[in-house]
């Protein structure tokens, strides 16, 4: 598209500058062109913390949830904390239970300590998603 790397940009600037008006404004631009997918994840994770900062839990939700299915690096994290908000803000236990399938366990042993500690605040959401 080719308004994709200005509103990349633009949204980019935004967040840099902590001017979350003109990147809540980009990004819903960017949702109405129909290109917020190709924005890079870190950019969105980056977007959705500014907005959990700000307690915008809810418009936290679609780059969260565009980042957990672009299923790459930081696709965890991002199921961790749209989970998170599916169960205490939602209030839909459904809902993170299925964002939560979404993290891949490796196969054999987790030598990383990193995913291990996700997979551990995984399965803690899961656990209280299914009221155990």
């Amino acid at each position: 598209h080719p308004e994709f790397n200005r509103l990349a940009f633009m949204l980019r600037q935004s967040l840099d500058s902590n001017n979350m008006i003109a990147a809540q404004q980009t990004f819903l631009r960017m949702e109405s062109l129909k290109i917020s997918i190709g924005v890079h994840e870190r950019t969105l994770l980056r977007y959705a913390e500014a907005l959990g900062r700000l307690k915008q839990w809810t418009d936290a939700i679609r780059p969260l949830a565009i980042v957990v299915n672009q299923q790459a690096e930081l696709g965890d994290d991002a199921a961790l904390r749209l989970a998170q908000i599916q169960l205490r803000i939602l209030k839909r236990p459904d809902q993170a239970t299925l964002t939560l399938q979404k993290i891949r366990v490796p196969e054999g042993e987790v030598a990383d300590e990193s995913k291990r500690r996700k997979l551990e605040k995984r399965d803690e959401l899961l656990r209280i998603a299914r009221g155990i």
